[in-house]
Order: structure tokens, then C-alpha cells, then sequence
């Protein structure tokens, strides 16, 4: 066994190279791009160096406490850390390429634990917990919970699997409430209004999910139209 490979401490599992070849299933780590070791009660993350073309990295169902060891993945693009003992997002902003982020089931529990995905120019999607309301972080059961990761992440596009507005959809609404950051007159953020308009994000829905069931009868009538109309046309054929 490698020194890599032999714990510092008696609970000290790190993410090792053999954990990696095993998964990756190749000795050229430099050609991977997905990764994922998962269920192997690790508790650190290390030895990625190699890896420097991986866009995915999966290391839920571990014991993860903090996220390091992540500083060469230059291409990462999605991280998946959910069922973790992850308790802040603190050193998740050296990963600037970083666009989706999961960390459902770990131990968040104040925005302060979150505030470094901030730092993500890039990121588009962040998961607290699971759109049915499982897998939560204690955050998630704040009352304006929402409210406070739109407020320090307003670009984002899916929230806890939620699709929301642009930003500009938010400047309107709150214009037309009368409490439009800056305008003349208005009460600013944090007012009424503001927590008006986020309450009403919270129980939008996924649109093309409400619509998927209308859109499989209609496509199964399309085809049943079709078969229709050829068995028409044999019918009209048999009687010349």
C-alpha cells in the first residue's frame, strides 16, 4: 500500500489514486472526464491532480467534511456532493468553471455557509435539497430560505430543481409593487414587496413537467391519426 493510501488519522479516509483507477477503468487518468466514487466513506478529498479534464465529479453517499483538493480541475462544470457532512461551501469558489452544484443531505445551516458560491461567475444550478423536499440541508427549513440564495445568487437558473425568472423579470415585478431597487420613492430590497414577489417564485412550477402528460396523448394521437388515415387509403384501395 502507497503512503498516498494510509490514513493520518484512525478516521481519516481520503479519495485515493487506486479508488480512482478503479472507477475511471484506465491508467491514463489525463482522458477522464466523468468521475465518480461513491459509497466509500471517504472523508477527504485528494489525489485529483491527474484528473485535469473532468467536467463531472460525483462523491455522494461519503463522509466528505470540507471541500479542498479540488484546486486542478480547471474543467469542472458539475459536482455532485450530496449525503455528505459537508457544513460550509467555503473553498468551493476555487472552482470558478463550476456550473451545477449538488449538496443535498449535508449539514448547511446558515446563508453564511453558502455565501462563497457567490464567488461562481459561472453557476446556473444549486441543489440544498431534492425538488420533492427530501434530502434537505438544516437551511432549507428556514422560512425565507429561498429568498436569501436568490438574493446572493440572482442569476441562477434552477434552484432545488425550480426554474426561475431572470433578474429583469424580478426588476419589473418589483417596479410594478412599487418597490424598485433605487427608483424614487421605493422601499429597496428587503421590503414587502420584495419578499411579495420571491414567495410567488416559490410556487412556480416546472411547466414543461405539468405538460409532458398532454404532450405523450398528443403525440400517441398523431400517431394513431396516421395509422388512421393509411388504413383509409388501403380501404379506398380495395374498392377501385
Amino acid at each position: 500500500m502507497s503512503r498516498e493510501e494510509v490514513s493520518v488519522y484512525e478516521d481519516d479516509v481520503p479519495l485515493t489514486k487506486r479508488a480512482i483507477l478503479e472507477e475511471a477503468r484506465t491508467f491514463d487518468l489525463a482522458i477522464v472526464t466523468k468521475l465518480a466514487c461513491t459509497g466509500r466513506r471517504i472523508t477527504r478529498i485528494a489525489c485529483l491532480d491527474s484528473c485535469v479534464n473532468i467536467t463531472e465529479l460525483n462523491l455522494s453517499r461519503n463522509n466528505i467534511g470540507e471541500i479542498r483538493g479540488l484546486d486542478s480541475l480547471a474543467k469542472l462544470k458539475k459536482l455532485v456532493l450530496t449525503s455528505n457532512r459537508i457544513e460550509t461551501l467555503d473553498g468551493i469558489e476555487k472552482i470558478p468553471s463550476l456550473q451545477h452544484l449538488l449538496v443535498q443531505d449535508n449539514r448547511i445551516s446558515t446563508q453564511k455557509d453558502f455565501e462563497a458560491l457567490k464567488l461562481l461567475p459561472s453557476l446556473q444550478s444549486v441543489y440544498f435539497q431534492n425538488h420533492g423536499g427530501d434530502l434537505q440541508n438544516p437551511i432549507c427549513r428556514e422560512r425565507h430560505y429561498k429568498v436569501h440564495v436568490l438574493d446572493l445568487l440572482p442569476e441562477l437558473r434552477n434552484l432545488d430543481g425550480e426554474r426561475k425568472p431572470s433578474r429583469n423579470m424580478f426588476n419589473i415585478d418589483v417596479t410594478l409593487l412599487g418597490g424598485a431597487e433605487g427608483g424614487e420613492g421605493g422601499e429597496g430590497w428587503g421590503s414587502e414587496p420584495k419578499d411579495f414577489v420571491f414567495a410567488q417564485l416559490e410556487e412556480d412550477v416546472d411547466v414543461d413537467e405539468l405538460l409532458r402528460p398532454a404532450k405523450a396523448v398528443l403525440a400517441e394521437m398523431h400517431t394513431l391519426n396516421i395509422a388512421a388515415k393509411d388504413e383509409l387509403a388501403r380501404a379506398k384501395k380495395s374498392l377501385m
